[in-house]
């Protein structure tokens, strides 16, 4: 059982749940100035929270009692999205945008990417279009094996993977299909949905062909087949600080 994947492009403003069941929210904004990134979390927070609500109301199947009992952190989004309009945080912030993950996996390796590529767009313009999911049945958390949590009403998945294609100079706008070209970066991970996980998330780098075969989907399909093949064939090289 799969989720549909989620695409993120990278802004510069970060929103997550702290604790959904709860209904803590967290925001957190960089790079912008004070009085503009005050609205963006201002804007971003009532969007999440009227998301989150409406859909809950809907999800029946999904009851919060389910979600508190459930083994390790089920409630972990798959991305961190960097969102800078309400539109955005309301395609985020819903319980379809959540799965079962062990806290190793998700506290190490993910946020580890998750930090990487929020430096990579701090250190130059760089816009992150990134596609994220899960894949299989059965992971192994700090209280042991599962194949589901919620009364059996949430499939733990095997493996969680990330792709990131990076466009220097981008905008975020149908240009930036013209700035992607043969040196442009592409990078994916597959990784096991257990406590073997740890820090140093580049071991995981694997192409996005792979992450094709695995999930049946074609990523970045509106880039040119003559750019864009090339670059999914590859396993990035690029050197990361562990």
């Amino acid at each position: 059982m799969q989720a549909a994947p989620i695409a993120w492009l990278a802004a510069r403003a970060t929103a997550e749940y702290a604790d959904p069941a709860s209904e803590v929210l967290r925001v957190r904004v960089a790079g912008l100035p004070p009085q503009e990134a005050a609205a963006v979390a201002n804007a971003v927070a009532a969007a999440t929270l009227d998301e989150y609500h409406a859909h809950n109301r809907t999800t029946q199947s999904l009851r919060r009692k389910d979600v508190e009992n459930a083994r390790d952190e089920v409630r972990q989004k798959l991305g961190k999205r960097r969102a800078a309009v309400a539109e955005s945080a309301r395609a985020t912030f819903v319980m379809t945008n959540m799965i079962p993950r062990a806290p190793h996996l998700n506290q190490q390796g993910w946020a580890d990417m998750e930090d990487y590529c929020r430096a990579m767009v701090r250190r130059r313009p760089t816009a992150l279009y990134i596609v994220a999911g899960p894949t299989g049945q059965g992971g192994e958390g700090s209280k042991g094996q599962a194949d589901t949590v919620g009364n059996g009403k949430v499939v733990v998945p095997a493996k969680c993977w990330k792709v990131v294609l990076a466009v220097e100079n981008g905008t975020g706008s149908a240009d930036d299909l013209g700035r992607v070209n043969s040196a442009s970066r592409v990078f994916a991970v597959v990784m096991p949905n257990d406590q073997s996980v740890g820090h140093g998330w580049a071991r995981f780098r694997t192409s996005v062909d792979e992450v094709e075969g695995l999930t049946g989907y074609k990523f970045f399909d509106r880039v040119p087949p003559d750019i864009i093949g090339p670059l999914k064939s590859r396993v990035d090289s690029e050197a990361v600080r562990p």
